[in-house]
């Protein structure tokens, strides 16, 4: 028996847990246990040395990027001053222009001064190249930084959907091994009959529950004047007088048994009279003859009347006498 679930004096429906058990583990259940957390550990393992390798390939991925970065860049540093630097040559050569048109310049000295132009063009196409060649690079190792990156998140998520498998098998066995006892109807826990720590077997009770019936169990002391007039199966009238209910008209019930128990006298003193404690069988909800509706906590004391009439009580002695004297009863 692990633990309770309630307390002594709660309430319980039917099905309410009342306590858990564990049962005794045996030598499969262990090895099973044994071998699940060696897969998860193996698991674990795998998974941290797949996470590194990723992590290396995300880092070289995103050097690769931020490399192809800077070198677009500096592509695009040195376009620029090409660039720059061709449009200070062509106005350097504007007024040579206008001397080679009006042949100031001879043809070889004009194509000398431009041979510089041509070299400039030239290295800025290359350049221009060498930027579309280095943003193509740049793409395709973005690309790869992304796929890297999926890559991981997925080994991630399959790592979770593992160690969930595994948590929900270790919540299955660990729920195989503790078991709860559920009540099986409604009632009031008035007692327990194992405390936690002790060995429990099928069938064993852990509490003692009292369940409520659609009756009340009233036990009266009835002097053994009164024992002729009193037989099991009758109907008979009472009157109740406790703190909560005062005395108002009387309530009917019947006898359910009668058991010759010696209350108030020593048992071995045989002159004394015995009394007897009679069982009546009260109906719920109980209404006193005056029409007053009455409710009663187990366990509550009373002053009780047990009204008897006259004519029943001649009636049994009369029954019980006749027989042995040869009399009739005629009334």
């Amino acid at each position: 028996l692990q633990a309770f679930a309630v307390q002594i004096g709660d309430f319980v429906e039917s099905g309410k847990v009342i306590a858990y058990i564990k049962p005794v583990t045996t030598p499969e259940h262990a090895a099973r246990k044994r071998n699940s957390a060696f897969e998860a550990q193996s698991l674990r393992r795998e998974h941290q040395i797949r996470q590194q390798q990723q992590a290396l390939l995300i880092g070289k991925r995103q050097g690769e990027v931020n490399l192809l970065i800077q070198q677009r860049h500096w592509r695009g540093t040195l376009i620029n001053l090409e660039v720059d630097h061709l449009r200070q040559q062509q106005n350097a050569l504007a007024a040579a222009r206008e001397l080679f048109l009006n042949r100031y310049i001879s043809a070889v000295e004009w194509q000398r001064m431009n041979a510089p132009l041509r070299v400039s063009a030239a290295r800025i196409v290359n350049l221009k190249s060498e930027q579309a060649g280095l943003s193509f690079k740049l793409a395709s190792a973005r690309a790869n930084l992304e796929s890297a990156k999926l890559a991981a998140q997925l080994a991630e998520v399959q790592a979770q959907r593992q160690r969930q498998g595994i948590n929900q098998d270790a919540q299955q066995r660990d729920r195989a091994l503790l078991r709860t006892i559920t009540a099986n109807s409604s009632g009031r826990i008035v007692a327990r009959a194992a405390e936690p720590g002790d060995f429990i077997g099928p069938n064993m009770p852990v509490v003692e529950l009292a369940t409520q019936k659609p009756y009340y169990l009233a036990k009266l002391r009835v002097p053994e004047r009164l024992q002729t007039a009193l037989n099991i199966g009758d109907a008979i009238d009472l009157k109740l007088l406790t703190h909560l209910t005062p005395l108002d008209g009387s309530i009917s019930g019947t006898i359910r048994d009668l058991s010759a128990l010696a209350v108030s006298d020593p048992p071995n003193d045989a002159s004394r009279p015995r009394d007897l404690i009679a069982t009546v069988r009260l109906p719920k909800p109980i209404i006193t003859s005056t029409g007053k509706p009455l409710s009663f906590i187990a366990g509550t004391q009373a002053q009780t009347w047990l009204i008897v009439s006259e004519k029943t009580l001649f009636d049994r002695l009369a029954a019980m006498v006749s027989p042995a004297l040869g009399m009739r009863n005629a009334l």
